[in-house]
């Protein structure tokens, strides 16, 4: 391979581990550590257009070439190097960033250390190395201008395609009647109104069916929901709010203030966007409140402190986003003055995705936090104290972590090593907040995966912690109870072998209680209400499909060809010649395929195969984890 900077070929060659390797190029300049390095233009090619770098043996994707936002770095030799920065969570490709977030000690003012992929060993500033295997010139990408969202010549240009495609597929009757039949599961008026629990007793639900597809928003008390058609509060119905103000209202999400449980901050799209509008809602008077917290479009966060202030991140005006368009600066708002005069609790840098604070009122752990997103899988964490002062979050800037009462939880995403003890990559670990954050390490392993075995999930009530685990994608639900320094564990009773299951709420300012949905390829979906160390009662179940008498639900192993064993799902009558389909195909609808005597093959994949629900019910998490997601989850609910 040809190098054009001089500097940049004399480096390779110094670090080319043999000359069998010729297309490796050795590069000092750098970018953050984990998943990233420079997509080095410079070091390749004409140092005057931004480029993909992929491994050797992926096909490269044009189609995202021009995804990226262009910036520089430095190479070897102080000269500018394009960078490309795109999202690659699976390592397909590099993606670089600019310079200036580079740390500190390698050649120019990019240098700094890295690591060239997941699971490689850290390289030394004159030892990274990027593995080419085709450099794009985005530059003559016809498709570029699609890039601009927002313009009108873009929408028109996908509703054209959108217009061919249904002209070509959405023809005959095969078609018609297969849509007749998903939008029956869909809009069943006996299907499950999945719930989520705030707090005050009541079951919240968000309820779309073909008289309401906007939606409506409604609660209920558990005596009622124990009913077949139980009497619901409409607190807001968005089909009427829409027609009332003339706007494509969509429901975004709502967050209640949990003291009092009166008011609440909903979120609403226009269209579906990803930007919203904030309006306060009182949950006594069933309306909005005419001089309440009031947000304009925009990709906005809020979450409440008390009645009187909240966190707001929102746009501020010029220089407030950063180029993703999120918020670039969190506040702290006073009902009854204007957003301009709302105290700045923190601001992060125009290159990072965005940054929110979370107030969490659990009574005697109360806490304040910011979190600032480096991207969608990298974040620095702060504990906020009542005088304003930040405080590290020592965590892995790549792991998840929640806190629990006194418990702080880390789920690590890549392996971490602490006082000689290493912790692998999709370990669960536990410690005390307090003591952690005063700096002791005592780390215990709440889940450690194996072969056949990954953590799916986790909810907390009030004393015990509820692992969702998946061993060869079946469902096993531990219960994990402190007890000193160790934890006790036991199964959670009511969970079939086949059956998909998870807990879809907790209460755990009240108890012990919990919610868990169970179904299977041929077992309609039900929903119980259980209590750690008591009985479990069947609230809801769909109705039945089809008719499933004489089909079995069986597992196999096919063996990859480097050993690795692959579970897949055999689903029908196993007497019966009847059809096979792809999992792709069976994905379709599988209602369907099975009641017309096709067996789908399930290649290791869970799939909500009966009642049609999963589009329709959302995972609600007991409280929202500060350093696992923005806002609060209970977005439908």
């Amino acid at each position: 391979m040809v190098f054009k900077n001089p500097a940049v070929a004399a480096a390779a060659q110094r670090g080319l581990p043999d000359a069998d390797e010729p297309r490796r190029a050795c590069l000092s300049a750098v970018s953050d550590p984990n998943d990233v390095v420079p997509a080095a233009a410079g070091a390749l090619a004409a140092a005057d257009r931004p480029v993909l770098i992929t491994e050797a043996g992926i096909p490269p994707r044009p189609d995202l070439a021009g995804a990226g936002r262009q910036t520089t770095a430095v190479d070897v030799a102080g000269g500018p190097v394009p960078l490309v920065r795109r999202h690659c969570p699976n390592r397909s490709a590099w993606r670089g960033r600019p310079a200036d977030r580079c740390s500190a000690g390698g050649a120019g003012a990019g240098g700094g250390v890295g690591y060239p992929a997941a699971g490689h060993r850290m390289w030394r500033p004159s030892e990274i190395v990027v593995q080419v295997d085709t450099v794009i010139d985005n530059a003559d990408d016809e498709f570029r201008w699609l890039e601009s969202l927002d313009a009108e010549t873009v929408a028109a240009w996908v509703q054209d395609r959108n217009r061919e495609t249904l002209a070509a597929v959405a023809i005959g009757d095969t078609f018609t009647g297969r849509t007749s039949e998903i939008r029956q599961v869909l809009d069943a008026g006996d299907r499950i109104p999945y719930p989520g629990w705030r707090g005050d007793g009541h079951y919240y639900n968000f309820w779309t069916d073909a008289s309401h597809p906007r939606g409506l928003w409604r609660r209920t008390t558990l005596d009622q929901y124990r009913r077949r058609e139980p009497e619901w509060d409409v607190l807001l119905d968005v089909d009427a709010l829409a027609a009332e103000e003339g706007e494509n209202w969509v429901w975004g999400g709502v967050t209640v203030l949990r003291a009092g449980y009166q008011r609440c901050l909903i979120s609403l799209s226009r269209g579906g966007a990803d930007a919203v509008v904030v309006r306060e809602f009182d949950l006594d008077r069933r309306g909005f409140v005419a001089d309440g917290f009031t947000l304009p479009e925009a990709k906005s966060s809020v979450c409440w402190i008390d009645a009187d202030p909240i966190y707001v991140g929102t746009d501020f005006g010029a220089g407030s986003l950063t180029t993703s368009g999120y918020p670039r600066i969190v506040k702290r708002w006073r009902r009854g003055t204007p957003l301009s005069e709302a105290e700045t609790v923190y601001e992060c840098r125009a290159d990072d995705l965005s940054v929110r604070a979370t107030h969490d009122p659990t009574a005697g752990f109360a806490r304040d936090f910011v979190v600032r997103s480096l991207d969608f899988f990298r974040r620095e964490s702060y504990l906020r104290t009542i005088a304003g002062e930040l405080i590290r979050i020592p965590v892995p800037d790549d792991a998840a972590w929640d806190v629990h009462r006194e418990w702080l939880l880390i789920r690590l995403r890549s392996p971490l090593t602490i006082d000689g003890a290493t912790y692998p990559a999709g370990a669960l670990l536990v410690t005390r907040f307090d003591a952690y954050l005063a700096g002791e390490r005592d780390l215990t392993i709440l889940f450690q995966p194996d072969a056949p075995t990954a953590l799916y999930d986790y909810a907390g009530t009030r004393n015990h912690l509820i692992l969702i685990l998946l061993s060869d994608v079946k469902t096993r639900l531990e219960v994990l109870t402190p007890d000193g320094d160790r934890w006790r564990r036991a199964p959670l009773p009511g969970v079939a072998e086949y059956d998909h299951s998870t807990i879809v709420a907790t209460d755990p300012d009240n108890g012990d209680a919990y919610l868990l949905v169970s179904e299977g390829f041929l077992q309609p979906a039900s929903l119980s209400l259980g209590q750690i160390g008591g009985a479990v009662e069947t609230l809801k179940r769909e109705p039945s499909f089809f008719d499933t008498e004489g089909m079995t639900v069986r597992q196999f192993f096919a063996a990859s060809a480097d050993g690795t064993r692959v579970p897949y799902f055999v689903v029908g009558d196993p007497a019966h010649p009847g059809r096979r389909c792809s999992p792709g195909t069976a994905d379709t609808n599988p209602d369907a395929l099975i009641r017309r005597r096709h067996r789908p093959l399930l290649a290791g994949l869970r799939r909500h195969v009966r009642g049609g629900q999963h589009p329709g019910r959302r995972r609600v998490r007991p409280r929202m984890a500060p350093g696992r997601a923005a806002g609060e989850s209970a977005a439908g609910v």
